[in-house]
């Protein structure tokens, strides 16, 4: 089994005009494939999905959100992480 792998959703237009640009939300998705995506900032709120698929398809606006993946397949961390906190997502 392998472990929960961690993502962030890195938004890069906001087409709602409600969550914003950047890291607007976090997530992981559990061995079973179903997610869990918690959302930051002035208005926080945790929703369980599916998969990442339904994430993407609902809030991935056409290319404007895509999913930034913070572990590799089989859950361990990328070394990329401190990268990604550089480019302004904690």
């Amino acid at each position: 089994m392998t472990r929960p792998r961690r993502f962030r959703l890195r938004r890069y237009r906001d087409i709602s005009g409600v969550s914003g640009t950047g890291c607007p939300a976090e997530g992981v998705v559990f061995s079973d494939g179903a997610v869990a995506l918690h959302w930051t900032g002035a208005h926080p709120a945790t929703s369980v999905w599916p998969d990442i698929e339904s994430v993407i398809a609902v809030h991935g606006h056409h290319g404007a959100t895509v999913a930034e993946w913070l572990d590799d397949e089989d859950g361990n961390p990328i070394d990329a992480v401190a990268e990604l906190e550089a480019s302004g997502c904690p």
